[in-house]
Order: C-alpha cells, then structure tokens, then sequence
C-alpha cells in the first residue's frame, strides 16, 4: 500500500515480497516507508518503485522493476 510504514522492534524481523520479486528484509529496530509501488507487467513504462528507510537496517534483492527500468527504483536512506 502506497503510504504504508512498516515498524520492527527490538527481537523482530520483517520479510516483505513484492509481486515482481523485489525482496526487502528488514532488520530489528527499523522503520521503512512505502512511498509508490506500481507493478504492471504488460506495461513496464508504468512500473515504479520509490521507497525510504528511517532508520535500521535493510537487506534488498531487487525484482523486475529495476531490471527493466533502472531509473524507476529509488531507496532512500539516512546517509
């Protein structure tokens, strides 16, 4: 859901698997925000994915959007 923050505490871990494959794992003790998702296979022009992370950590693996379209795969971090 575009908008959507998720929250992990302090012994908790979050896997979040994206419909083109995107795998975003996130560490304990993170805040990480969905800013736009859109996925449309049969329209890769119309495929973006722009997300930021507020603090933690993150591990990602990315899906089709950034393999057809490297500029509409954005991750904003801290640093």
């Amino acid at each position: 859901v575009n908008g959507a923050t998720i929250l992990t505490g302090a012994d908790s871990l979050a896997v979040l698997r994206f419909l083109d494959g995107t795998v975003i794992a996130l560490n304990q003790n993170t805040a990480f925000t969905i800013q736009k998702y859109e996925y449309n296979e049969k329209s890769p022009s119309l495929m973006s994915a722009f997300f930021s992370m507020v603090r933690g950590g993150l591990r990602v693996v990315t899906g089709a959007v950034s393999q057809r379209n490297r500029e509409a795969f954005r991750l904003a971090t801290p640093s």
